[in-house]
């Protein structure tokens, strides 16, 4: 019995409590009125959802411009319009721009991060707010200072401005960081109140630098595959030694600009002397690199026409003709503080249209004219395109610094490697030329070049890559820019020969050793097949009038195209000096007429004898000077004379055997 009754007197007060909470908790705020009286707001503060805003909520829509000042600087997003629609609307394209001295630089290349940038235009545009801490001050009769929360003027807090396109600006200065709750101290421009914000996203956001909300994209293309055109990729590996300049050559300035007397901008450039206006590169011909001494710098002065833009001395990447589109009319002066030549230029690839490419190189859209216009050098298809192609949209982990300035470019180390490339916008094919050999060439509307600067590898394996297209700095994995480090022979297609049968007419072969003195020359003929391609029908050797079976001249012909070069020759000594005298072997290429071959019709390969293991071969076309040099192998220059006597023999020689 007596627990019985101590079971009901707990179930009892059970119930009770129940009840009681039932009344106090749940029925009130079942039954509490759907209003917005329960919150109160002040002058200037708004409501959504019941929750405080610290003034009414704006949309992206409503806002035309967005400025954030904190310890890292000054930057804002603005709208800006077009040369096509110049009229600034809610749909117009925010830009970049960053306060430098009293003037704001604008970015009109730079991008920015789309999610990063939401969250900035979300944080500001709707400001939710804990409570009002001058209100909770002012019921208790306290004063309130300002310092207490880091937003006294003196303290120079933080602050970010919404412009809207109706209505008055409105700024918010951020204080210290709130001791109690997860937010910040912020007070509005006149406003006398200090608020705590519900948040710290107002850190993430507007306390944050501007390379937060840059993309870290260093390069852009215009077309599917653009960078398959890359014309004039120029690759230095690093600065140069002291030295004058000639004129003649890239050079890094740092200059100010004056126009009609006043100063314009202080500007860190490359420069290509090659392509300037005659009177700008013979103002710096015999300057020393370096600092130019106090009162001797030179000043260039040129006076732009709206004609010049068309003048064929004005490259359209250059320099004069930028500021000759810009400064029409006006009188531009150049005032060089430093000048530094941009050495050795480790290589020079430039885009071939089809009607410009040599038939014995005719699988080859690039041709390489630098450090030197080699012949023998011919780019490697697989491993330039596979550079190039990483420039198409190469894009770094983080943005660390926005504009290119000297001090930013000194900070970084962007002096190890420089890129310069044009890459092209608007191709369409030639097809409406009325010279059918360039129907299938490519015609270009415009052309947007870039230069890069780049670091030595960092300690992680990642470099800094500074883009004069995007104005920024950013950090780049190492896989993304492999072939910095690459030797020149790695951008060479190492074939000897690459030159299709199809398109030859004759190959003449003059042995010439001490024991052996002989000339062989093979007649290689041509005919259209029933689908309208060239074949070759014959192959006669010229000496004895012997027709030699095609197959079995095909497979002599393989050997031919697999014979790779083993390096450049590298010597301290001029080729010439290093060479025991003649030839041992000279093989001259004939094409035929229809091969449509530019720069010349026979190309002769000259074999030298230069250790007991390796020949030196030179390459000269139509009568030239010799192109370059390259090593071979002993076996493979005398594997062509056994490869003959076989031929000769009726038999059939085997391109992978050495016998």
């Amino acid at each position: 019995m007596k627990k019985n009754r101590t079971l009901l007197i707990l179930v009892l007060a059970a119930v009770l409590i129940l009840v009681i909470l039932y009344f106090a908790v749940v029925r009130p705020v079942v039954n509490r009125p759907e209003d917005t009286t329960a919150v109160t707001t002040g002058d200037g503060e708004g409501l959504q959802y019941d929750a405080p805003l610290l003034y009414p909520s704006l949309k992206r829509a409503d806002i035309f411009a967005i400025h954030v000042y904190n310890e890292t600087g000054e930057y804002k997003f603005e709208r800006t319009g077009t040369e096509v629609a110049p009229t600034v609307t809610n749909t117009s394209s925010f830009h970049i721009y960053q306060k430098k001295g009293d003037i704001y630089e604008h970015y009109a290349t730079m991008a920015y991060n789309e999610e990063r940038f939401s969250e900035l235009v979300v944080s500001v545009g709707t400001f939710y707010y804990l409570r009002n801490v001058t209100s909770e001050g002012a019921a208790v009769g306290e004063t309130l200072n300002y310092a207490d929360y880091g937003l006294a003027p003196e303290q120079d807090p933080a602050y970010f401005e919404i412009e809207p396109f109706e209505g008055d600006p409105v700024r918010v200065y951020v204080g210290s960081a709130a001791v109690t709750e997860a937010g910040y101290y912020v007070r509005v421009e006149g406003r006398d109140a200090v608020y705590v914000s519900n948040s710290t996203l107002v850190a993430e956001t507007a306390l944050a630098p501007l390379t937060a909300f840059v993309d870290a994209t260093l390069t852009t293309y215009y077309d599917a595959y653009g960078y398959n055109f890359i014309r004039d990729f120029t690759f230095w590996q690093s600065a140069a030694e002291d030295a004058v300049i000639t004129g003649e050559e890239r050079v890094k300035l740092v200059y100010t600009i004056f126009v009609d007397g006043k100063s314009k901008a202080r500007v860190t450039e490359t420069v290509d002397l090659r392509r300037e206006h005659e009177s700008f590169a013979a103002a710096l011909s015999g300057y020393p690199v370096g600092n130019i001494i106090d009162g001797t710098e030179p000043r260039i002065t040129l006076t732009y026409t709206a004609d010049d833009v068309k003048d064929e001395r004005y490259h359209k990447t250059s320099l004069c003709y930028r500021d000759a589109r810009e400064f029409a009319g006006q009188t531009v002066t150049y005032r060089i503080e430093s000048v530094e030549k941009i050495y050795p230029l480790f290589i020079e690839l430039d885009f071939l249209n089809k009607s410009e490419r040599n038939s014995f190189y005719s699988g080859v859209v690039y041709k390489i004219d630098g450090p030197e216009s080699k012949l023998a050098y011919v780019p490697s298809s697989n491993n330039y395109m596979s550079a190039l192609e990483k420039l198409g949209a190469l894009v770094g982990s983080e943005t660390v610094a926005v504009g290119l300035d000297e001090e930013t470019i000194e900070k970084y180390g962007l002096d190890a490697y420089t890129i310069y490339y044009d890459m092209p916008n608007g191709m369409t094919l030639d097809s409406d030329n009325l010279d059918p050999a360039k129907r299938e060439d490519y015609k270009v509307k415009s052309w947007q070049n870039n230069f890069l600067y780049i670091s030595e590898r960092q300690e992680d394996g990642s470099y800094y890559v500074g883009s004069a297209m995007m104005n920024i700095v950013a950090r780049v994995d190492g896989e993304s820019l492999f072939f910095l480090e690459r030797s020149n022979s790695w951008w060479m297609k190492n074939e000897m020969f690459s030159v299709n049968i199809n398109t030859v007419d004759r190959i003449d072969f003059d042995f010439d050793y001490t024991d052996l003195d002989k000339t062989f020359s093979f007649d290689i003929r041509h005919a259209l097949t029933a689908e309208g391609r060239v074949a070759v029908t014959s192959i006669v050797h010229l000496g004895d009038n012997k027709e030699i079976t095609v197959n079995d001249f095909k497979s002599f012909y393989l050997h031919l195209a697999t014979v790779y070069y083993e390096g450049e020759y590298e010597g301290e000594l001029p080729v010439e000096e290093i060479l025991l005298g003649e030839s041992t072997l000279t093989m001259t290429v004939t094409l035929n007429a229809d091969s449509n071959a530019t720069g010349g019709t026979t190309c002769t390969y000259r074999f030298y004898p230069y250790s007991e293991r390796r020949v030196l071969v030179s390459v000269q076309m139509d009568g030239g000077d010799a192109g370059a040099y390259f090593y071979v192998t002993t076996s493979d220059v005398e594997k062509i004379y056994r490869d003959i006597s076989l031929l000769l023999a009726g038999k059939t020689p085997d391109p992978d055997k050495q016998y």
